[in-house]
Protein backbone atom coordinates (compact mmCIF):
# COMPACT_ATOMS: atom_id res chain seq x y z
CA UNK A 1 0.00 0.00 0.00
CA UNK A 2 0.99 4.03 -0.93
CA UNK A 3 0.41 6.95 -0.15
CA UNK A 4 0.07 9.34 -3.37
CA UNK A 5 -0.68 12.69 -3.05
CA UNK A 6 -1.90 14.84 -5.57
CA UNK A 7 -0.84 18.56 -5.99
CA UNK A 8 -3.59 20.12 -8.28
CA UNK A 9 -6.72 20.94 -8.29
CA UNK A 10 -8.70 17.51 -7.40
CA UNK A 11 -11.01 15.98 -10.24
CA UNK A 12 -13.95 13.47 -8.77
CA UNK A 13 -12.25 10.88 -9.70
CA UNK A 14 -9.18 11.72 -7.69
CA UNK A 15 -11.40 12.35 -4.42
CA UNK A 16 -12.57 9.37 -1.90
CA UNK A 17 -9.68 6.84 -2.83
CA UNK A 18 -8.11 5.30 -0.08
CA UNK A 19 -4.74 6.15 -0.13
CA UNK A 20 -4.88 9.28 -2.28
CA UNK A 21 -4.09 12.82 -0.60
CA UNK A 22 -4.09 16.75 -1.54
CA UNK A 23 -2.65 19.86 -0.41
CA UNK A 24 -5.33 21.27 -2.99
CA UNK A 25 -8.70 21.71 -3.32
CA UNK A 26 -11.61 20.11 -5.01
CA UNK A 27 -12.07 21.01 -8.40
CA UNK A 28 -15.78 21.29 -8.02
CA UNK A 29 -15.05 23.70 -5.20
CA UNK A 30 -13.21 25.57 -7.42
CA UNK A 31 -15.85 25.49 -10.47
CA UNK A 32 -18.39 26.86 -7.30
CA UNK A 33 -16.11 29.82 -6.25
CA UNK A 34 -15.73 30.86 -10.11
CA UNK A 35 -19.27 30.74 -11.28
CA UNK A 36 -20.11 32.63 -7.91
CA UNK A 37 -17.50 35.25 -8.73
CA UNK A 38 -18.97 35.59 -12.25
CA UNK A 39 -22.29 36.04 -10.93
CA UNK A 40 -21.67 38.42 -7.86
CA UNK A 41 -18.36 40.23 -9.02
CA UNK A 42 -18.80 40.45 -13.05
CA UNK A 43 -22.56 40.10 -13.06
CA UNK A 44 -22.30 37.29 -15.86
CA UNK A 45 -24.75 36.75 -18.47
CA UNK A 46 -23.18 34.72 -21.32
CA UNK A 47 -20.02 33.15 -21.23
CA UNK A 48 -17.92 31.22 -22.82
CA UNK A 49 -15.63 28.73 -22.30
CA UNK A 50 -12.52 27.35 -23.75
CA UNK A 51 -10.46 24.39 -21.71
CA UNK A 52 -8.11 21.59 -22.00
CA UNK A 53 -9.49 18.45 -24.32
CA UNK A 54 -9.14 15.88 -21.38
CA UNK A 55 -10.84 14.76 -18.67
CA UNK A 56 -9.70 17.34 -16.62
CA UNK A 57 -10.71 19.98 -18.61
CA UNK A 58 -14.18 18.23 -19.03
CA UNK A 59 -14.84 18.17 -15.51
CA UNK A 60 -13.73 22.11 -15.17
CA UNK A 61 -16.64 22.54 -17.67
CA UNK A 62 -19.57 20.22 -16.63
CA UNK A 63 -18.96 21.45 -12.68
CA UNK A 64 -18.97 25.16 -14.08
CA UNK A 65 -21.91 24.91 -15.93
CA UNK A 66 -23.83 23.39 -13.04
CA UNK A 67 -23.08 26.17 -11.03
CA UNK A 68 -24.30 28.57 -13.86
CA UNK A 69 -27.22 27.04 -14.09
CA UNK A 70 -28.38 27.69 -10.90
CA UNK A 71 -26.98 31.63 -11.37
CA UNK A 72 -29.10 31.55 -15.00
CA UNK A 73 -25.98 32.09 -16.69
CA UNK A 74 -25.93 30.78 -20.90
CA UNK A 75 -22.59 29.22 -22.05
CA UNK A 76 -23.02 31.02 -25.57
CA UNK A 77 -19.75 29.03 -26.89
CA UNK A 78 -17.56 25.72 -25.90
CA UNK A 79 -14.13 24.92 -27.41
CA UNK A 80 -11.90 21.88 -26.37
CA UNK A 81 -8.40 21.97 -27.97
CA UNK A 82 -5.44 19.88 -26.66
CA UNK A 83 -2.25 21.47 -25.37
CA UNK A 84 -0.25 21.63 -28.65
CA UNK A 85 -2.63 23.93 -30.04
CA UNK A 86 -0.71 26.54 -31.71
CA UNK A 87 -3.30 29.03 -33.01
CA UNK A 88 -7.21 29.66 -32.00
CA UNK A 89 -8.00 32.12 -34.04
CA UNK A 90 -11.02 30.64 -35.52
CA UNK A 91 -12.28 29.73 -31.94
CA UNK A 92 -12.08 32.94 -31.04
CA UNK A 93 -13.85 34.43 -34.43
CA UNK A 94 -16.86 32.20 -33.28
CA UNK A 95 -16.58 33.44 -29.84
CA UNK A 96 -15.97 36.73 -30.76
CA UNK A 97 -19.89 36.35 -32.64
CA UNK A 98 -21.36 34.69 -29.73
CA UNK A 99 -20.78 38.08 -27.69
CA UNK A 100 -20.56 36.74 -24.48
CA UNK A 101 -19.84 39.23 -21.69
CA UNK A 102 -17.47 37.12 -20.08
CA UNK A 103 -14.85 34.39 -20.55
CA UNK A 104 -13.75 31.40 -18.73
CA UNK A 105 -10.36 29.66 -19.86
CA UNK A 106 -9.23 26.51 -18.47
CA UNK A 107 -6.16 26.17 -20.37
CA UNK A 108 -2.50 25.29 -20.06
CA UNK A 109 1.23 26.94 -20.93
CA UNK A 110 1.86 28.24 -24.25
CA UNK A 111 -1.22 27.45 -25.50
CA UNK A 112 -2.93 29.48 -22.89
CA UNK A 113 -1.10 32.11 -23.38
CA UNK A 114 -1.62 32.28 -27.22
CA UNK A 115 -5.04 32.06 -26.41
CA UNK A 116 -5.30 35.39 -24.41
CA UNK A 117 -3.47 36.93 -27.03
CA UNK A 118 -5.00 35.96 -30.13
CA UNK A 119 -8.55 36.90 -28.05
CA UNK A 120 -7.60 40.06 -27.21
CA UNK A 121 -5.83 40.65 -31.04
CA UNK A 122 -9.38 39.84 -32.24
CA UNK A 123 -10.94 42.62 -30.27
CA UNK A 124 -12.56 40.57 -27.00
CA UNK A 125 -12.22 42.94 -24.03
CA UNK A 126 -14.76 40.75 -22.10
CA UNK A 127 -13.11 39.52 -18.84
CA UNK A 128 -11.10 36.57 -18.65
CA UNK A 129 -11.02 34.72 -15.84
CA UNK A 130 -8.93 31.10 -15.30
CA UNK A 131 -7.86 28.34 -12.87
CA UNK A 132 -5.00 28.08 -10.81
CA UNK A 133 -2.33 26.69 -12.99
CA UNK A 134 -1.92 29.66 -14.94
CA UNK A 135 0.03 31.55 -12.19
CA UNK A 136 3.11 30.11 -14.72
CA UNK A 137 5.33 32.50 -15.99
CA UNK A 138 4.68 30.64 -19.81
CA UNK A 139 1.23 32.24 -19.92
CA UNK A 140 2.59 36.10 -19.28
CA UNK A 141 5.56 35.31 -21.90
CA UNK A 142 3.31 33.94 -24.86
CA UNK A 143 0.40 36.37 -23.84
CA UNK A 144 2.69 39.08 -24.25
CA UNK A 145 0.99 41.95 -21.96
CA UNK A 146 -2.60 40.36 -23.14
CA UNK A 147 -3.27 38.63 -19.65
CA UNK A 148 -3.02 42.52 -17.94
CA UNK A 149 -6.14 42.04 -15.79
CA UNK A 150 -6.99 38.73 -16.16
CA UNK A 151 -8.63 37.23 -13.13
CA UNK A 152 -7.36 34.14 -11.25
CA UNK A 153 -9.00 31.50 -9.27
CA UNK A 154 -6.16 31.09 -6.68
CA UNK A 155 -5.05 29.02 -3.34
CA UNK A 156 -2.36 31.01 -2.80
CA UNK A 157 -2.81 32.59 0.81
CA UNK A 158 -3.27 36.43 0.82
CA UNK A 159 -1.13 37.25 3.69
CA UNK A 160 2.35 35.54 3.73
CA UNK A 161 3.27 34.05 7.28
CA UNK A 162 7.18 34.05 8.12
CA UNK A 163 6.34 29.82 6.82
CA UNK A 164 5.78 30.93 3.28
CA UNK A 165 8.09 33.91 3.06
CA UNK A 166 10.92 31.76 4.56
CA UNK A 167 10.14 29.21 1.89
CA UNK A 168 9.89 31.58 -1.16
CA UNK A 169 13.25 32.89 0.38
CA UNK A 170 14.89 29.66 0.11
CA UNK A 171 13.33 28.76 -3.23
CA UNK A 172 14.31 31.92 -5.30
CA UNK A 173 17.66 31.43 -3.64
CA UNK A 174 18.07 27.73 -5.12
CA UNK A 175 16.05 28.33 -8.56
CA UNK A 176 16.57 31.62 -9.35
CA UNK A 177 12.74 32.56 -9.58
CA UNK A 178 9.86 32.57 -7.38
CA UNK A 179 7.99 29.40 -6.72
CA UNK A 180 4.16 29.06 -8.28
CA UNK A 181 1.39 27.04 -6.88
CA UNK A 182 2.47 23.69 -7.92
CA UNK A 183 5.69 23.88 -6.13
CA UNK A 184 4.72 25.18 -2.97
CA UNK A 185 1.71 22.51 -2.86
CA UNK A 186 4.46 20.21 -3.94
CA UNK A 187 6.63 20.92 -0.91
CA UNK A 188 3.63 20.90 1.63
CA UNK A 189 2.69 17.30 0.22
CA UNK A 190 5.81 16.15 0.56
CA UNK A 191 6.78 17.38 4.16
CA UNK A 192 3.33 15.88 5.40
CA UNK A 193 3.77 12.61 3.56
CA UNK A 194 7.39 12.44 5.31
CA UNK A 195 6.84 13.85 8.97
CA UNK A 196 4.04 11.40 9.23
CA UNK A 197 5.14 8.31 7.80
CA UNK A 198 8.72 9.03 10.35
CA UNK A 199 6.31 9.99 13.16
CA UNK A 200 4.28 6.62 12.33
CA UNK A 201 7.20 4.29 12.23
CA UNK A 202 6.64 3.63 8.79
CA UNK A 203 3.34 2.53 9.27
CA UNK A 204 0.78 2.94 6.44
CA UNK A 205 -2.38 2.63 8.53
CA UNK A 206 -1.19 5.23 10.88
CA UNK A 207 -0.02 7.48 8.41
CA UNK A 208 -3.04 7.49 6.41
CA UNK A 209 -4.68 7.80 10.26
CA UNK A 210 -2.65 10.92 10.76
CA UNK A 211 -3.36 12.77 7.26
CA UNK A 212 -6.78 12.12 7.57
CA UNK A 213 -6.63 14.36 10.94
CA UNK A 214 -4.42 17.02 10.01
CA UNK A 215 -6.00 20.00 10.95
CA UNK A 216 -4.77 23.85 10.81
CA UNK A 217 -1.42 22.98 8.87
CA UNK A 218 0.91 25.62 8.83
CA UNK A 219 2.01 24.80 5.00
CA UNK A 220 3.56 26.89 2.66
CA UNK A 221 0.86 26.66 0.41
CA UNK A 222 -2.13 28.30 3.09
CA UNK A 223 -2.91 26.85 5.79
CA UNK A 224 -4.24 23.10 5.28
CA UNK A 225 -6.96 20.60 7.15
CA UNK A 226 -7.59 17.84 5.30
CA UNK A 227 -10.82 16.80 4.41
CA UNK A 228 -11.67 13.02 6.00
CA UNK A 229 -13.49 12.34 3.75
CA UNK A 230 -12.34 13.57 -0.07
CA UNK A 231 -8.57 14.04 1.29
CA UNK A 232 -8.83 17.29 -0.50
CA UNK A 233 -8.48 20.46 1.49
CA UNK A 234 -10.51 23.65 1.85
CA UNK A 235 -8.33 26.83 1.21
Amino acid sequence: NEILFNTAANTDTTLNKEHIYSTYFSLTADAEHIAEYAHKELSAKRVAIVHFDSSYGESYYNSVKAYFDQYDIEIVEQVARTLDATDFRTDVAKIKAAEPDTLLYFHFGSAFGTLVKQTRELGIDAPIIAHHEVEDPTELEFAQGAAEGMIISSSQPEIATENVTAFQEKYFKRFGEMPDVLASNAYDALRLQVENYVSCNQDVDCTKQALETTTDYDGVSGRITIDPETHAVAK
